[in-house]
């Protein structure tokens, strides 16, 4: 059976509304997945946090880049742009170049601990929200 994860993005690492952001996505997703009793989600959300009924985006991981030397962007990322053309130049591994594998390419993650072994950034693109998502023996409907 494939392995499957699910990534949350919720604002950039060290931004003060990233961490409201993410409680309430998680105490969200708990409570679609009848993990909370029913009347919970409302009182325990931040009142200063608004979350959108759907999600903005969905991106599919394509291509992780795994760090083998020493890498460096050959452009500034911060995560969520879009890429529009194959091929661009986003990096340097040691002298190998880095390119996007197909257009409208999603830079998700962007680290700045650039070590091998280490992923450098995800690349992605954006597929259409599913009518449907599995997660464990819980079908979310319409998200």
């Amino acid at each position: 059976e494939p392995r499957r994860a699910l990534l949350l993005e919720c604002g950039q690492h060290g931004a003060a509304s990233s961490a409201e952001i993410a409680s309430a996505t998680c105490l969200r997703l708990l409570g679609r997945l009848s993990m909370l009793p029913s009347d919970s989600e409302p009182k325990l959300l931040p009142v200063t946090t608004t979350l959108p009924n759907m999600a903005s985006r969905f991106v599919e991981v394509t291509t992780p880049v795994t760090i083998k030397r020493e890498f460096t962007f050959a452009m500034p990322l911060r995560g969520g742009e879009v890429i529009p053309k194959a091929g661009t130049l986003i990096g340097y591994d040691g002298g190998e170049a880095v390119r996007t594998p197909h257009d409208d390419c999603v830079a998700i993650m962007p680290s700045q601990r650039l070590w091998a072994g280490l992923t450098a950034v995800r690349l992605g693109r954006l597929i259409p929200p599913p009518q449907q998502i599995d997660i464990g023996n819980t079908k979310l409907e319409g998200t």
